[in-house]
């Protein structure tokens, strides 16, 4: 476990705690993704207490080439909306350390052990695995596997030009190829076309597809292509051929990814989990069918889950687990109880690609 501390290097001062038990420890997680950025903070009991979210739907969030989830700005707007009600006295927490000062909210008096978390580490936790496969389809993509011998493999997570197979972002970039063509011919005709036309420009289609030619061009936050996979996935669900296609194209490009990796971690005829993560992989029904479909024919001894908990959630897990002794199950069944009913009741904008 890698530590830093934001003010001193310390453990939790025991008797100020059971002084001031309206302060108490604190786990603070973030899950900074390419769309948004998820926070939570829960008690070391497991007791989730506040999150909060900011990204490409949040008119204040920041812009990023990485996404707007990992732009500084809205990492200090989730961060400020989950601990507007807290005054924490000790604070573990994976907000990794940016060059620069702290995040404004991360300024108080308060002690703090930083704990290193990995992106994949979320869903393997959410999914109760030692050792399997985790398969991220959000704005990006990537895979990861762990051998029960601990032989790790990390593909992809290359950005957009080089990689993301299968990803939102790849997802969204063949949306507008379609709306753009869609007037050309009724075999290219598709219902994507108006909502991608009203995502991208306000504006209904028109045959040429010349108005989506500016909005291409243009430098964006790669999350709002991304956030077109919603649309891919809501049409194809209503029966578009074109829509399913795109959508049933990047889930195959996954799978080619997941054979890699099972292969290189020499699991690809054992019988193991595939955790699918990320606002694609864990949302959409069709493209887990599809990969799930494709894997059969390749690495059948594969089998994929998806995991409907937030990453934010897999984080949190990772740090109780390390805090914890014996109790850890009863905290971590504590936690998964309370925090999903947060998600549930916060009113919180759809999730990106």
């Amino acid at each position: 476990m890698a530590i830093r501390t934001m003010v001193l290097e310390a453990q939790p001062d025991k008797a100020f705690m059971e002084a001031n038990p309206e302060v108490g420890t604190f786990i603070l997680v973030v899950d900074r993704g390419g769309s948004k950025c998820d926070a939570l903070l829960c008690r070391e009991d497991g007791t989730a207490l506040a999150t909060g979210r900011s990204g490409i739907e949040d008119p204040e969030g920041g812009r990023s080439v990485g996404g707007s989830g990992r732009s500084r700005r809205s990492l200090e707007r989730a961060v400020s909306q989950t601990l507007a009600d807290f005054s924490p006295a000790f604070l573990h927490h994976n907000i990794s350390p940016d060059p620069g000062p702290p995040i404004e909210p991360l300024r108080g008096a308060f002690q703090a052990m930083w704990h290193a978390v990995r992106e994949q580490d979320c869903p393997m936790e959410l999914a109760g695995l030692e050792w399997g496969m985790v398969a991220i389809a959000g704005t990006g993509a990537l895979v990861y596997a762990r051998s029960p011998e601990g032989r790790e493999v990390l593909l992809d997570g290359l950005g957009p030009e080089l990689g993301d197979h299968g990803g939102g972002y790849q997802i969204g970039r063949e949306a507008m190829r379609a709306a753009a063509c869609s007037g050309w011919s009724e075999r290219r005709r598709t219902s994507l076309a108006e909502p991608v036309y009203r995502a991208c420009t306000g504006e209904s289609p028109e045959e040429s597809g010349w108005r989506l030619v500016d909005y291409s061009l243009e430098r964006r936050d790669r999350a709002e292509i991304a956030a077109l996979a919603r649309i891919v996935d809501r049409e194809a669900e209503k029966g578009d051929s074109i829509a399913l296609r795109i959508l049933q194209s990047a889930a195959a490009d996954l799978a080619q990814t997941v054979r890699d990796a099972a292969e290189s971690a020499g699991l690809l005829a054992t019988p193991c989990t595939v955790a699918l993560s990320g606002g694609v992989g864990a949302n959409s029904r069709l493209y887990a069918e599809h990969l799930q479909a494709v894997l059969a024919e390749h690495a059948p001894a594969l089998q994929v889950v998806q995991v409907k908990h937030p990453p934010v959630i897999g984080a949190a897990l990772v740090i109780l687990r390390r805090i914890s002794g014996e109790d850890y199950p009863a905290r971590r069944a504590r936690l998964l109880e309370t925090a999903g009913e947060l998600f549930r009741t916060t009113p919180q904008p759809a999730q990106g690609g």
